[in-house]
């Protein structure tokens, strides 16, 4: 950029004049380094030389001032391209519909893309310029007015695109419309893998378990492939309704799957409902297996392990999935330590109290102050050594002062 703005000064010395491919070249340079004010200012200079802005020019500046969410700017710098002569294009249109929209100015929005259908000294709209408007109106949860440009965009162009169809079907299966949804799904000629991700999706979220199946089955049949995360959605909801027997005839399946082998999340989801099923041998059988699959337990894998055993009254199974947490490096959050601590407390046991303590203090971790208050109360109740609950504060204090 630099050595470009150098050119740019020298070809003004050797007075030979930058046109219109020279500015918006320098221009876009200036957007693309994140330098708005000097882009404008830029804009102002070619202005003032003579050398009149192109369309494309203006589009540059355009998509950095709504990218910015300075759409208020934008709008100026339309106003000025109307009384220099240059006509907006509809992409300096859907790039301000996409502005408004990214602002939340819904308002504004509906009213530009009505004067585009209906003003004929606008330019026509096109698939994007509703695409932003619905999609904006879905963030919004508002999917009756969605609904209404969904129906005018098919009106007036004939058909919807895979980007709007895919943003309605995931708007109606969110609102539990689905009948809506399965009349978007009957007008897509040739479904593609994230339409059938977002059906699987909202079906499971819905608790229509059947028809998700019947689509997945539908979509191996096809030359789609799942993703993982589309075996996920299954079997989380499987595990969900208790039909933990065909969660894992569906894991195993997915197993031999070359092309959708299961990741952290399914052996999460598969650990979570063999424990909710008080499976706790195929729990810790599902941590070797993954293992072997070259995967690492996560937080929230944990976190479920030590969550069911302290529900299951097997503390040292407990302590020692929380140690191998901290060894791992994570982080204990509030609530495991909320669930430890307690625990310790609600059986008497000070020994393994100070035991987790002295390892919260040893890996820098601090306590709420709720908790830390309920731990100095039981302690002192019970008159055992204070010293872990001291360093504990300290290291609080410490880390308070560093923040």
């Amino acid at each position: 950029m630099k050595e470009a703005s150098e050119m740019f000064e020298f070809m003004k010395e050797r007075g030979v004049s930058p046109n219109v491919y020279t500015y918006t070249g320098l221009i876009g340079g200036l957007c693309g380094v994140g330098k708005t004010k000097e882009a404008l200012q830029l804009l102002n200079l070619m202005l003032e030389s003579g050398e009149e802005p192109n369309v494309v020019t203006y589009n540059v500046i355009l998509t950095k001032l709504c990218k910015d969410g300075l759409v208020g700017e934008a709008l100026e710098v339309v106003e000025v391209m109307k009384k220099r002569g240059t006509r907006p294009d509809i992409i300096a249109y859907n790039i301000l519909l996409g502005g408004l929209c990214g602002k939340g100015d819904l308002d504004e929005a509906s009213k530009l893309l009505c004067l585009l259908v209906n003003d004929r000294s606008y330019p026509d709209p096109d698939v994007r310029s509703f695409n932003a408007l619905i999609h904006g109106l879905c963030e919004e949860n508002n999917l009756p007015e969605a609904l209404e440009f969904y129906d005018l965009l098919v009106e007036r162009l004939g058909a919807a695109d895979i980007v709007t169809t895919n943003i309605m079907l995931k708007a109606t299966l969110k609102s539990g419309d689905v009948k809506k949804a399965m009349e978007l799904w009957k007008q897509i000629p040739i479904p593609n893998s994230d339409m059938y991700s977002t059906l699987i999706d909202g079906f499971c979220k819905t608790g229509m378990l059947n028809v998700a199946k019947g689509l997945f089955c539908k979509m191996r049949g096809s030359k789609l492939r799942p993703s993982v995360y589309d075996w996920n959605c299954l079997l989380s909801s499987l595990c969900k309704e208790g039909s933990l027997d065909q969660a894992w005839r569906l894991f195993e399946e997915m197993q031999r799957d070359d092309d959708s082998l299961p990741d952290v999340v399914s052996f999460n989801i598969m650990i979570d409902g063999s424990l909710r099923a008080g499976d706790v041998e195929s729990a810790e059988s599902l941590l070797v297996e993954m293992s072997q699959a070259g995967l690492s337990p996560d937080l929230f894998t944990y976190s479920k392990l030590i969550n069911r055993f302290l529900k299951l009254g097997y503390l040292e199974e407990a302590i020692g999935y929380f140690d191998k947490m901290v060894e791992s490096g994570f982080e204990p959050d509030a609530h495991i330590c909320d669930s430890v601590l307690k625990y310790c407390i609600s059986q008497g046991d000070s020994d393994k109290l100070k035991e987790v303590l002295e390892k919260l203090v040893e890996k820098d971790i601090v306590l709420d102050k709720e908790l830390t208050c309920t731990v100095m109360e039981y302690m002192c109740s019970s008159s055992a050594n204070m010293d872990p609950v001291k360093r504990l504060l300290r290291v609080a204090n410490d880390k308070e002062k560093r923040d």
